[in-house]
């Protein structure tokens, strides 16, 4: 999930005070929580993460977002996290507001994902495979069947429906916890330069 030049710049994202945090906190738990959604949420076991924040505070840093970014900018403005999971799967997680990255006039929100029976690439909805016994390489592009409402607007009205009829959540807690602890375990691995156990 990589931005250029798109900082919010107001008090409430780039004050760790009343942020907790950048764009890991910001962009980054969309992507994840997505990534690990298109996993079948394994349980993360370990996180390791770095986080920099060199371009916010390079003399006249701006943003097309905000436009000049304050002294007050104390968060990372890029965050990079490796997590092993506990079925032996890994994740690599890179998150920015500022990178130099061409992801045009918006974000490049990209997910993909690789096993043993083939690959994905999200939002592209691409699927790759080999046949060994065969030796050929196939592409299988999904499309989405038409009606029904947009994905975004499917899960909020599952949402609203599941607390209207005193139902479980959609989302069990516990994934949005596993996303909140990668992301801590993140910011705790950069801090002290090492490897972070999540016991939770």
């Amino acid at each position: 999930m990589l931005r250029r030049s798109g900082a919010p710049t107001r008090p409430g994202f780039i004050m760790k005070e009343h942020s907790g945090g950048g764009p890991c906190i910001d962009i980054g738990v969309h992507i994840l929580d997505l990534t690990l959604w298109m996993m079948g949420n394994p349980r993360p076991v370990t996180v390791t993460g770095v986080t920099q924040d060199k371009l916010a505070h390079q003399k006249g840093a701006f943003s097309g977002w905000g436009g000049p970014i304050p002294p007050s900018f104390d968060v990372e403005e890029f965050a990079a996290g490796f997590v092993r999971f506990a079925n032996g799967a890994t994740l690599v997680l890179e998150v920015s507001w500022l990178l130099h990255h061409n992801s045009g006039p918006g974000e490049d929100m990209q997910m993909w994902l690789y096993g043993d029976k083939g690959g994905a690439h999200w939002p592209e909805n691409l699927l790759l495979a080999a046949n060994n016994s065969t030796q050929q390489h196939t592409n299988t592009l999904l499309q989405r069947a038409p009606g029904g409402p947009e994905a975004h607007a499917a899960e909020c009205m599952a949402f609203a429906e599941a607390v209207a009829k005193k139902r479980p959540s959609p989302v069990p807690a516990e994934q949005s916890m596993d996303v909140m602890a990668i992301l801590d375990g993140l910011y705790q691995s950069a801090a002290s330069g090492r490897e972070v156990v999540l016991d939770y």
